[in-house]
Parts: structure tokens; C-alpha cells; sequence
């Protein structure tokens, strides 16, 4: 990455590299945004950054990334972005990069935005114990399966995601269903591995489901796998319009890599 203010100076020796030239410029300032007003004011921040850069570095180039950093409501009490005021502005842009270069071709990251929501991280409930006066849920997936679910994305302080309880046995439903306030942990050996440290579900059970919302991206795919070789989680993908479950499956198990 550059900093805005070394852009000339970076841009000056590029030019002096006879097999290097500048195709296009990327610009990523945050994640996780979900302000409209703030969303559309950072695209037009990106487009005046882009628009210098363009007027520095003296030849044609063909394209434009926006990072956008779009967020999902992760956390009860979150807003859900709405890009309602995102649309004129990104008009207004293209019709200023159309006068400078028609051909310059403009992308928008959206990763999270697009996907996020979409998936449930779900992991089982293998014991509940009393320490200290804290009722704790162990659970068979934790920071192994769902890094960002125990807080390791960034942030200054954990706030647990969405999540909600189901119950698996008939039996279980029995007996007290007030709710009560729990520790959820997965089942690494750290204190780290923690989903919630103070949540309200009715009362867990062993054998129960827990249903951690928004684990559509950062999952997998962002989380230690194979620490200390727990299984790996599974994968399924639901299509709504037919009503079928599609087993995706996953990776072999660790103890398969071993020689």
C-alpha cells in the first residue's frame, strides 16, 4: 500500500522503471461499515484520491477498485445498511470517470455483504458445567471452525454474534425453559475459544444446537483448522426455491496429513 501523501513520489518512480507501469489503482480503508451517509462519503473520498492519482500518472489506465468495507449486522442492535444513498453518488462518479477515460473499468469489493448473512455456523452443545457460579456450554466447534464468531476479526471488546438455541431431544424440553445466562466455549484449550462470555438462551441441554448467524464469509477459510486436530467442520448448502440440501462436505481430517 502507499500513503496518499507519497503517491507523487511513488508515482515518480514507477516511472523511471522501464518494465513496470501503473494499469490501475485499489483503495482499501476499513471493513465492517454500516453507515449509509458514511458509506456514500467514502466513495466519494476514494473517487477524489483516485481522480489525483489518475491526473499524476500521466498515461491511460484501465482500472478502478473500490474497497468498499460494506458491513452486515453481526451483533444485536446493529443497523442494517440499506445503500440507498450509495446509488446517486456512484452516478455521479461514473459520469466523472467516463469524461476522464470511457474505458476505465470500476469494481466494488462486497465480499461480506453479498454472503454473510447467508450462512449459520452451527456446532453442538458436547457438555454443560457450573464454574464459579457460570453455567459454561462446550460446544464441538469454537475459534476452530468460526474465527470471527469469538471475536478474533478486529474489534476493542468481544460482542457475540446472533445466535439462537435448538433443542435436539424431545426430552429435553422438558423442565426449565426460563432463560438463563451462559458462557458459550468451543473446545480448543484457550480462553480464547469463547463464542459468547455472557449470553441469554433457555436453558441448554447437551446434545442442543447452537445457531451462530451471519458465518456466511470469514469462516472456515479464516479459522485455525487444524488446532490441536479436532474435526473439521462440514459443510451443506440450502437451496430455498427447490427445498434441497446439497452436502458440500470439506477438507479430509488432519490425521490424514500425517506421515
Amino acid at each position: 500500500g502507499v500513503d496518499e501523501d507519497c503517491l507523487p513520489d511513488f508515482i515518480s518512480s514507477v516511472a523511471d522503471m522501464e518494465h513496470v507501469h501503473i494499469r490501475g489503482f485499489h483503495i482499501y480503508s476499513g471493513s465492517q461499515c454500516l453507515d449509509d451517509e458514511a458509506m456514500a462519503d467514502h466513495f466519494r473520498n476514494m473517487w477524489k484520491i483516485f481522480k489525483n492519482a489518475i491526473g499524476q500518472v500521466g498515461e491511460p489506465i484501465s482500472e478502478l477498485v473500490f474497497g468498499a468495507g460494506m458491513g452486515i449486522p453481526y451483533h444485536e442492535g446493529d443497523e442494517q445498511l440499506s445503500l440507498n444513498t450509495l446509488h446517486e453518488t456512484s452516478a455521479e462518479i461514473l459520469k466523472e470517470i467516463g469524461e476522464i477515460n470511457s474505458n476505465i473499468k470500476c469494481f466494488v469489493e462486497v465480499g461480506r455483504y453479498l454472503i454473510g448473512e447467508a450462512g449459520f455456523f452451527i456446532t453442538s452443545a458436547v457438555r454443560v458445567k457450573e464454574s464459579l457460579g457460570h453455567k459454561v456450554v462446550i460446544c464441538d466447534g469454537g475459534m476452530n471452525h468460526n474465527l470471527g464468531a469469538c471475536g478474533h476479526l478486529g474489534g476493542v471488546t468481544h460482542r457475540h454474534y446472533q445466535m439462537h438455541l435448538l433443542k435436539q431431544r424431545p426430552d429435553n424440553l422438558a423442565g426449565n425453559t426460563e432463560p438463563e445466562n451462559y458462557r458459550i466455549v468451543g473446545p480448543l484449550c484457550t480462553a480464547i475459544d469463547t463464542l459468547a462470555r455472557n449470553i441469554k438462551l433457555p436453558a441448554v441441554s447437551e446434545g442442543d444446537l447452537i445457531i451462530v448467524r451471519c458465518a456466511g464469509s470469514y469462516g472456515p477459510t479464516s479459522s485455525p483448522l487444524f488446532f490441536i486436530s479436532h474435526d473439521l467442520p462440514h459443510e451443506a448448502a440450502y437451496i430455498a426455491d427447490k427445498k434441497q440440501i446439497i452436502d458440500i462436505g470439506w477438507l479430509p481430517k488432519p490425521s490424514q496429513y500425517v506421515s
